[in-house]
């Protein structure tokens, strides 16, 4: 319980107006500055949530007195993970409450740097709402490529009790020494950059050393449960129980570390992609592994190690900034349409977006096809006849290799030009092939909170709309993604057939380390 003693405030400095009605308390308002003002007791307190139960992402009603009603300077925790506020005033709070296991457990409001515990909240999810994806969850992201691609890695590197926890075990510490002395006596730089890999033994031994970790209830349970289920970025290593997922996501992630320093460090293995080449000299390699050791700090975590030097390794090679453009999404040539998605009424719609795929160019010249524009002109068509509240322009720096040109933000100044407004527009500017077109769409859809239920439609020449639903498109879904990104429905004319996007697309795809 906060409490504030009457007292005089004499001042030129930001406080807060304490208003009454009728000898009552009613708000507190903000006020610039002030000669002087007279507070009498204040006491902070909860004294109700509803409702006391649910899932995460449930808004709940936080009622009570003496809240601050300045949202920077407010926060509330439930089970001491941070829900977000959508609105307060100084009785009461609407949040949203964040990720947890299933149990019950206090709400606390901090408010004027106190602590209010209040009723508990509790969580009451299935075993199939637990494994599932969440809409609400937040990918824990320091940097873009890395963390698409090594999300338990970033993790691991990240979050500060998780980084504690393994420095009381000798194994990572031991691991962690050996490796930082081989990276700093490393006599160059192709053996500094093998220092960092992961042999088959290892990894072997690192996924039992996680299994052996793991409890039901502990911190590395909650490791799966609160992070990599949620997440969705692994289920296609989700074993039937959290052990045998903290076990499988360690080896994908170790394996992506290995190609990244095997395809652009030491070039013995292969692309994906053909135009993801290395170009990287023996020089250029040789500086930025000189940079990493110079970097590299006694004690330093070794996952965060091991993503610093495929850091290094791919700005060597030009490629760091490959698939991160234009993010973060939702703030970065999208806050538009973010702002717009909080207000659409979706029962007005029978479809959730127009999706407009690109058609790159074959020249450095060439800002926009021709058939990108007829397929803008085609989503216009279906914009303006109601189908969708939004249009979602899709396609990357693709054709040719290093061109200047984004297909989607070609795309997005084509449809502003055309009268669409910039809230109606979400741009996509990542894909660079078919499949990832439909892939990514699925994956902004669910990050935005986008009804993923609803149907969607994607504009197209005839010619190659057929291919979306002939079984030609879903043979490479399988081969360059290993499942189904999206599902087919009726083909509603000529230019536009339907389709149902599936929640497996927020899998990370390591086997194309630039567009997983």
């Amino acid at each position: 319980m906060a409490m504030v003693c009457a007292t005089t405030v004499m001042a030129q400095q930001p406080t807060y107006l304490l208003l009454k009605k009728d000898g009552k308390v009613v708000d507190y308002v903000k006020a610039a500055s002030v000669d002087s003002i007279t507070f009498e007791n204040r006491i902070s307190k909860v004294t109700r949530i509803q409702p006391v139960q649910g899932k995460p992402g449930t808004t709940i009603m936080i009622t009570g007195t003496g809240f601050n009603p300045d949202i920077d300077k407010t926060s509330v925790t439930v089970g001491g993970v941070k829900a977000t506020i959508k609105n307060l005033t100084s009785t009461r709070i609407q949040a949203v409450v964040p990720e947890n296991l299933n149990g019950r457990y206090p709400v606390v409001v901090n408010t004027y740097d106190t602590p209010v515990a209040g009723p508990n909240f509790e969580y009451n999810m299935s075993e199939e709402e637990v494994m599932a994806p969440h809409a609400t969850y937040s990918v824990i992201a320091p940097e873009q490529l890395l963390t698409k691609n090594c999300y338990l890695f970033t993790l691991l590197a990240t979050i500060p009790q998780y980084k504690n926890a393994l420095e009381q075990v000798s194994f990572f510490n031991d691991l962690s020494v050996s490796r930082l002395d081989k990276l700093k006596t490393s006599a160059d730089a192709t053996s500094a950059m093998n220092a960092m890999r992961f042999s088959t033994t290892l990894i072997t031994k690192w996924a039992n050393t996680f299994a052996d970790l793991w409890e039901e209830g502990n911190m590395w349970d909650m490791l799966v449960k609160q992070h990599l289920w949620p997440s969705g970025m692994y289920d296609k290593v989700k074993g039937k129980d959290a052990k045998a997922t903290l076990s499988a996501a360690f080896s994908q992630d170790a394996l992506y570390i290995n190609r990244i320093i095997g395809i652009y460090g030491i070039k013995n293995l292969t692309p994906h992609c053909s135009d993801d080449v290395a170009t990287a000299t023996d020089a250029q390699l040789t500086g930025w592994m000189n940079w990493v050791c110079s970097h590299a700090q006694p004690g330093q975590n070794l996952f965060d190690l091991s993503l610093m030097t495929c850091r290094a390794i791919l700005s060597a090679n030009g490629k760091e900034t490959t698939s991160v453009l234009f993010e973060p999404y939702a703030t970065v040539g999208n806050a538009c349409a973010m702002d717009a998605l909080r207000t659409v009424n979706w029962a007005n719609y029978g479809y959730g977006v127009i999706l407009c795929p690109g058609a790159g160019p074959n020249d450095y010249v060439t800002a926009l096809t021709s058939s990108s524009k007829d397929r803008c002109n085609y989503a216009i068509n279906e914009y303006k006849a109601k189908r969708a509240p939004f249009i979602m322009v899709s396609g990357g720096k693709v054709h040719p290799a290093g061109t200047n040109y984004c297909e989607a933000y070609e795309m997005k100044k084509y449809l502003m030009s055309q009268g669409i407004p910039e809230s109606a527009i979400i741009m996509e500017p990542q894909a660079r092939h078919t499949p990832t077109n439909f892939r990514n769409c699925a994956r902004i859809m669910f990050r935005a909170g986008m009804p993923v239920d609803k149907p969607c439609v994607v504009v197209c020449e005839h010619a190659p709309l057929v291919k979306f639903y002939d079984g030609t498109l879903q043979a490479r879904f399988t081969t360059d993604l290993g499942y189904q990104a999206v599902t087919f429905g009726n083909e509603l004319n000529n230019n536009c057939v339907e389709f149902y996007i599936n929640t497996v697309s927020l899998t990370i795809g390591p086997q194309d380390t630039l567009d997983p």
